[in-house]
């Protein structure tokens, strides 16, 4: 598809990518729900990634979770569904994709569908941080202040 060792040729590694995913392979799956979605190289439809996506997770293909997950949250192909959502992107996370986590802890520092947690938003980030994830890095040190902020709240609030 990206012309490593013959000549470029989206359309024909789409047409390959297509064989690959009816024979159920999982990554095959994962690429082609990824590709009708962006809509590069082959007509975008939601629907089809949303069913290639799924057989990804199915397979339990971790990024298929996630972005499938993000893709329920944001009501991108039919109502949304963030409950859903959340279930998908924390099996990600569970697997250990970084994305998924840093997503997961976000939910959980702002209380966003689900209920807000900071020590499992904390948990989530750091599993995120040791992968090397500047989003996850970024929102922890954010997250750390507010912590220690509401620590010291709580200890005037007792004093």
């Amino acid at each position: 598809m990206n012309g490593e060792g013959v000549e470029k040729n989206l359309q024909k590694g789409i047409r390959w990518i297509q064989k690959a995913a009816e024979q159920g392979y999982a990554d095959a799956q994962l690429r082609l729900g990824i590709q009708y979605f962006s809509g590069e190289g082959i007509a975008r439809n939601l629907e089809s990634a949303i069913k290639w996506l799924q057989k990804a997770v199915d397979q339990d293909n971790f990024t298929a979770q996630y972005i499938l997950g993000l893709l329920y949250m944001r009501g991108e192909g039919g109502d949304e569904d963030f409950s859903r959502g959340i279930k998908l992107i924390q099996r990600s996370a569970e697997q250990g994709c970084a994305p998924a986590q840093y997503e997961l802890g976000t939910c959980y520092a702002e209380g966003n569908g689900i209920e807000k947690n900071l020590i499992q938003a904390q948990y989530w980030l750091e599993l995120a941080a040791t992968q090397n994830n500047m989003d996850a890095i970024s929102r922890l040190k954010k997250l750390k202040k507010e912590l220690e902020e509401e620590l010291q709240w709580k200890k005037n609030e007792n004093a």
